[in-house]
């Protein structure tokens, strides 16, 4: 299951010292392009972070490693006194926190010196300190799904339908209507109340949050917090502040501006 940073924030969790994580920042040169792989966009937040969300309640730490098989080099400078480590990679963003926390227990039951994920490792951490490499061995069946390899386009792709389908889930569980969900698009730290209703290509972007009762559709809102009860059509939103109970008429332009609650912006009307 993937969380959305909307959902990481409501649970609360202490720092369980007994387990460290490095995230493995490995470039694919399979994606054949400039950027580094694990920086692609997705939904917001780089791949990479998707994975880092998901160690929360960790104290985690990413790397740079030149290669997916020889990294113990890369990593050991940056090994801490935890009892364990877990080596995880940043291709992996489907990854969840209850996941990780099951493979702990599962090592800590074992007890154990390392168990090869489906991508990446959990070891004692003095185990890799004195080792000089880790060799093949039986994979761990336990969450092979979500560790699913971003590892060219077509998977990366296949991530993206994943990650795109949960978090519209998780905001329908949370009361949110979607009028049209395959022709909205709504990034992974956008928050939305219960009795929104997302209407038709309706684009919500970087950390937006959407009050109760409000209507938006053919629209797009960036860094923008919406009130309560407004009614939003076909404009475009940016770095913004709109009050309870506004209405936005259709081809409006607002931003870096606030507007005042209980108001409503004519046909055609820019806000700068």
């Amino acid at each position: 299951m993937i969380e959305t940073m909307t959902a990481q924030r409501q649970k609360t969790k202490s720092i369980d010292n007994s387990m460290s994580v490095i995230v493995m920042l490995y470039n694919n040169p399979a994606f054949g392009v400039l950027i580094p792989s694990y920086t692609f966009d997705i939904y917001g937040k780089k791949m990479s972070d998707w994975v880092v969300d998901a160690t929360k309640g960790y104290r985690t730490k990413c790397v740079v490693v030149g290669s997916d098989k020889d990294f113990l080099d890369d990593i050991k400078a940056h090994l801490i006194d935890t009892k364990y480590t877990a080596l995880l990679f940043a291709d992996t963003p489907l990854l969840s926190s209850d996941a990780i926390a099951e493979l702990l227990d599962y090592i800590t039951y074992k007890n154990l010196n390392i168990i090869r994920l489906a991508r990446g490792y959990i070891a004692r951490t003095d185990f890799l300190k004195m080792s000089e490499k880790i060799y093949d061995m039986q994979i761990v069946p336990l969450h092979s799904e979500e560790f699913f390899v971003a590892k060219d386009f077509e998977s990366l792709g296949y991530i993206r339908h994943i990650i795109d389908d949960k978090i519209k889930k998780y905001h329908m569980a949370q009361g949110v209507n979607f009028l049209q969900p395959n022709t909205a698009y709504i990034e992974g730290e956008c928050e939305i109340d219960s009795g929104v209703t997302i209407g038709p290509n309706v684009k919500l972007c970087g950390k937006t949050r959407v009050l109760h009762a409000t209507h938006i559709e053919n629209s797009t809102v960036i860094d923008s917090v919406i009130g309560s009860k407004c009614d939003i059509k076909n404009s475009y939103i940016s770095v913004s502040n709109v009050g309870d109970n506004v209405v936005v008429q259709p081809f409006c332009a607002i931003e870096n501006s606030t507007v005042e609650s209980n108001k409503t912006l004519s046909y055609g009307s820019i806000v700068r």
